[in-house]
């Protein structure tokens, strides 16, 4: 191919250039009203190349022709194409360049430019995209090329390619594909079952309320230990009700120390339990007060709450 150019060729391509618009290399652009600044975007484009940095030197040559689109910046741009293994740009400027020079272009760099188009051919493929869904956004390495359908295949280097889709609402859809020259290849795009954010149900479950078991145990331990507290608070006034019958003039008989000792029990436990109703609440109302609302999870067993008495003992057990 000739598409690789010295440093020299390349200098005499941009001379050739800037004579070909009717000034000297350093003021190509003069006479193209606007063209000054693309004359600049031009010349810098051309350093940049003979330095080797082809990127650079596509970007300047672009912007060039942007500013002031004449065909002949284009073989500079489809040398920088070439340059950066682009092919499909490369062919692309070449065409274009053939097309809108016309009899501009001298016949031997015709015939030329058209053998390179030839070769550059067999360097191109094309990627078929496939798939039911419209609207899906299709990158091919990591550079977005457009939306679903295409009216025509992708034209792309030869070679491997990461072919990447996504849409709204589906799982998005990465396939690694290889092409040779030449070949039109069709790459299926199968997307899975909607998300569930699709199909109307969160993806992750949202805040939610606080559990309300926590206050549900403190409030109950209120409660027995307020029905408690009372319960034992009057069997300890009818103990001492019945203890002041057996005493006389606040004498009491030895007999009667069991009694006393119950009395004494009771109002004991008494006391614990109204302590405990306090506590309780006090726990809870803190609770609903102080607490933030978040992400609850299913329990595997309710709450369970129950009074235990035993032989001389009375207590609160539960599971939560």
């Amino acid at each position: 191919m000739t598409l690789l150019h010295s440093g020299s060729a390349r200098t005499a391509f941009a001379v050739a250039l800037a004579l070909a618009l009717g000034v000297t290399p350093s003021k190509a652009a003069e006479h193209d009203g606007p063209g000054q600044e693309a004359s600049r975007h031009f010349h810098r484009g051309v350093e940049l190349s003979e330095d080797g940095d082809w990127r650079a030197a596509l970007i300047e040559f672009e912007r060039a022709y942007a500013i002031t689109p004449n065909f002949r910046v284009l073989y500079d741009i489809g040398q920088c194409r070439f340059q950066l293994h682009d092919y499909p740009g490369a062919l692309t400027a070449f065409q274009k360049y053939l097309a809108d020079g016309l009899e501009l272009v001298p016949p031997d760099r015709r015939a030329t430019v058209a053998s390179d188009i030839e070769s550059l051919k067999g360097r191109v493929a094309f990627v078929r995209l496939v798939t039911p869904e419209t609207g899906a956004e299709i990158s091919i390495d990591d550079t977005v090329v457009g939306t679903t359908p295409f009216a025509s295949p992708v034209t792309v280097s030869a070679g491997r390619h990461k072919v990447s889709a996504s849409k709204s609402g589906f799982a998005g859809v990465v396939r690694y594909v290889d092409v040779a020259g030449e070949e039109t290849l069709d790459v299926p795009i199968h997307f899975g079952a909607p998300t569930e954010t699709a199909a109307g149900a969160a993806v992750s479950s949202p805040a939610r309320g606080r559990s309300l078991a926590p206050a549900f145990v403190a409030f109950g331990v209120a409660v027995v230990g307020a029905g408690v507290g009372s319960y034992l608070g009057i069997v300890a006034i009818q103990n001492k009700h019945d203890l002041a019958g057996t005493c006389i003039a606040d004498s009491c008989p030895a007999s009667s120390k069991p009694l006393y000792d119950d009395a004494q029990r009771n109002a004991l436990w008494s006391t614990v339990g109204f302590g405990a109703a306090i506590v309780g609440a006090g726990v809870g109302a803190a609770y609903l007060v102080f607490t933030r609302p978040h992400e609850s999870k299913p329990s595997p067993a309710s709450a369970e709450l129950r009074i235990v008495v035993g032989p001389g003992s009375i207590g609160v057990a539960g599971t939560f």
